[in-house]
């Protein structure tokens, strides 16, 4: 069966700026393979793999460089970098981050996960698809589509919170939309409302970076 690549086999820059990671993945013979099924699902995780790694090169922008920000009105300090596991369409992925404390002690909170759009410790497009799969099929159902098409087992109790996350974040936004009303086509009837986008909170600064609040 395919192996599992746990880190790319060599990374080079391109010309243009950007980065080349090459992955080696190691396949049995043809005659050692017999089971087209199961060899699907290995190549499935095999490539889940290299997700998760192009997953960790890209998330590495959404911290900070660990230094001092003000939030309303006061200074907050990096504790250093420290780890944290957050699910991803890939599966599972441990990153360290800046991790924030005032000098007066307190709550600590990480900028990375206001930047990165994190829902309940999940990026936010694998939040998104399990809130809508939820709000249609229930958690069973949820449970049951991961582990069978993605090779990424998930609980249900993970999915209930998560999908109570996701439902937190549309109240806290629906106060902010704006509907207004417009003329259906002629050719297809349609609902005689339309929504928009709400604007963002106002941003905190570390320097010269800027923290979006959710």
């Amino acid at each position: 069966m395919p192996s599992k690549p746990s880190a790319p086999a060599r990374t080079v820059t391109l010309p243009d700026g950007s980065l080349g990671m090459h992955f080696i993945v190691k396949i049995p013979p043809k005659e050692s393979i017999s089971s087209a099924r199961n060899f699907e699902k290995d190549a499935q995780a095999a490539a889940a793999q290299v997700g998760l790694a192009l997953m960790e090169y890209g998330l590495a922008v959404f911290d900070t460089g660990g230094e001092p920000a003000e939030l309303c009105g006061a200074v907050f300090s990096s504790k250093g970098r420290q780890p944290e596991a957050y699910q991803t369409s890939f599966g599972p992925i441990t990153l360290s981050r800046h991790v924030y404390q005032s000098s007066k002690a307190g709550k600590t909170f990480a900028p990375f996960e206001e930047r990165a759009r994190i829902i309940g410790l999940s990026m936010p497009l694998f939040a998104a698809a399990v809130g809508a799969k939820y709000s249609e099929t229930g958690g069973r159902a949820v449970q049951c589509d991961p582990a069978e098409h993605h090779v990424r087992p998930v609980s249900l109790d993970f999915i209930q919170k998560l999908a109570g996350e996701v439902a937190s974040v549309a109240l806290r936004r629906e106060p902010y939309w704006r509907y207004e009303t417009v003329t259906p086509p002629e050719q297809a009837p349609s609902s005689p409302w339309a929504m928009t986008a709400p604007a963002r909170r106002p941003a905190t600064r570390a320097g010269n970076r800027s923290w979006w609040a959710p």
